[in-house]
C-alpha cells in the first residue's frame, strides 16, 4: 500500500521539449522547499550504458529490458519512500513512466509484452499520482526545434512522438499537457505549480 505522504509524478514529453532542464530545476526547488526527494533518471539512458543496444539486441529484448529495469528500480523507490513514517511528504520524480517506452512497440507487440511480463494497463496507470507531458516545440514551435548528435528525429517524427506519449497517457486520471514557452522559466513555474496543487 501506497503511503498518503507519498506523491509520484512523471514528467515526459517529446525530443526538445525541454524535460531534462525542467527535471533539474524542479528537483531543486522541491529538494530546498521539502527535503525529501526521490529522483529516478532515464532508464533507457541506464540500459544502453551496459551495452544493450536496439542495434545489438533488436526491439524487443530492448524494450523488455528497458521494461523490466524500470519496474525494479520503481519498487526499490517504493519501498524507501514508503518506509518513512514521520508525516514528511517524500516526492518521487521519474523521469518517463514504463508506459512510455511501449510508444516505441506496435498494438501486438505492447501486447506480447503485456502478457510476457504480465503487465496490466490500469496497474501501471496507477504506479503513478500525477504525469506531466511536456510538449516538444515541435508540436508547437517547430521554428525553435533543434536537431544535436543526440536528438536525431526531424520536425515531422518529434511530433508523431509527442503526440504517441499523449495516446498513451491521455487515460491516466491525472494527466496534464504543458504547452511551450518562449520563457522557459514560465514553462517551469508552470510544472512546478502543478506538482504542487496535485
Amino acid at each position: 500500500m501506497v503511503s498518503p505522504n507519498v506523491k509520484r509524478v512523471v514528467i515526459t514529453g517529446g525530443p526538445c521539449a525541454g524535460k531534462t532542464t525542467a527535471i533539474e530545476s524542479i528537483r531543486t526547488y522541491f529538494e530546498q522547499k521539502k527535503g525529501r526527494v526521490i529522483f529516478a533518471g532515464e532508464v533507457p539512458t541506464e540500459i544502453m550504458r551496459m551495452g544493450i543496444t536496439l542495434a545489438k539486441y533488436g526491439k524487443l529484448p530492448f524494450q523488455r529490458a528497458i521494461i523490466d529495469l524500470q519496474r525494479k528500480k520503481e519498487q526499490v523507490i517504493m519501498d524507501a519512500a514508503c518506509s518513512v513514517d514521520d508525516g514528511q511528504e517524500v516526492l518521487i520524480i521519474y523521469d518517463r513512466g514504463i508506459l512510455d517506452h511501449f510508444i516505441y512497440l506496435n498494438s501486438e507487440e505492447q501486447k506480447l509484452i503485456e502478457e510476457e511480463m504480465g503487465l496490466d494497463r490500469q496497474q501501471l496507470y496507477g504506479n503513478y499520482d500525477l504525469i506531466i507531458h511536456m510538449l516538444s516545440v515541435a508540436s508547437e514551435m517547430p521554428e525553435l526545434y533543434e536537431n544535436s548528435e543526440f536528438r536525431l528525429e526531424a520536425v515531422p517524427e518529434a511530433k508523431e512522438i509527442d503526440d504517441k506519449i499523449g495516446n498513451i497517457w491521455k487515460q491516466h486520471a491525472n494527466y496534464v499537457r504543458i504547452g511551450c514557452e518562449r520563457d522557459f522559466d514560465v514553462k517551469i513555474q508552470k510544472l512546478i505549480r502543478i506538482i504542487e496543487s496535485n
